[in-house]
């Protein structure tokens, strides 16, 4: 711990006008998360199954979303998606509101195009694996700013990495640690995503490397 003490020092040292002067204790209180609802799916509730009520456990920013019905915004457990309850893949139908969905990519560019959070963070998704789309980090960015403007979790965690590394975007590191810092309102503790971006602006203030630079990189924020 003196070691985080110290790089934390360091840190905020180099950080000059980006560090508020608030204790480490005041700036990583957790505040009430923000509401999910309608920003990650259109449940009822937006942790839970739309079908069984059971808790979602989904990989997000690392996933395509498989189980997302994107003609409604539902979100199901893998175990009602695998048990065919929500969509019957041999007719292309949705069991939830009973549309057709005739083309996923066109379908997912009308919803983000809406302006709905899940569906630009779901097109995102596809331009950064290139998946029924070019392969293209700029378009991906563009749809993870919109789908991090109205706070969904995930895009903040992706647009804050694609700030910290330049990819898709020019590197601005301010950028991202106040990505970084919104989506640590809605999860805790910290996901992998998150771990990785605070360890990297501890490396980036402090030019070093430690094992204690995800704890550095929160006394940074």
């Amino acid at each position: 711990h003196g070691g985080a003490a110290a790089a934390a020092a360091v840190a905020r040292e180099r950080a000059g006008a980006d560090w508020d002067g608030k204790a480490e204790s005041e700036t990583m209180a957790t505040p009430t998360a923000p509401s999910l609802k309608g920003i990650v799916n259109t449940n009822v509730d937006p942790h839970l199954c739309a079908l069984c009520s059971n808790p979602l456990i989904v990989p997000r920013s690392d996933s395509d979303r498989p189980w997302m019905n994107l003609c409604c915004g539902k979100d199901v457990c893998s175990a009602c998606r695998n048990s065919g309850f929500s969509y019957d893949r041999k007719a292309d139908r949705c069991l939830l509101c009973k549309a057709t969905q005739f083309s996923r990519i066109g379908l997912i560019k009308k919803q983000a195009k809406k302006g709905h959070a899940w569906g630009q963070f779901c097109l995102g998704i596809k331009f950064h694996n290139g998946n029924g789309v070019a392969k293209s980090e700029f378009e991906a960015v563009r749809w993870f700013r919109k789908a991090a403007a109205q706070g969904h979790p995930d895009a903040l965690v992706d647009m804050s990495y694609h700030c910290f590394h330049g990819i898709g975007c020019k590197r601005n590191v301010a950028e991202s640690r106040k990505y970084v810092e919104r989506a640590m309102l809605h999860r805790r503790p910290f996901t992998d995503s998150i771990q990785r971006n605070l360890a990297g602006l501890a490396v980036d203030y402090i030019g070093t490397h430690s094992t204690d630079m995800i704890e550095a990189g929160k006394a940074i924020l």
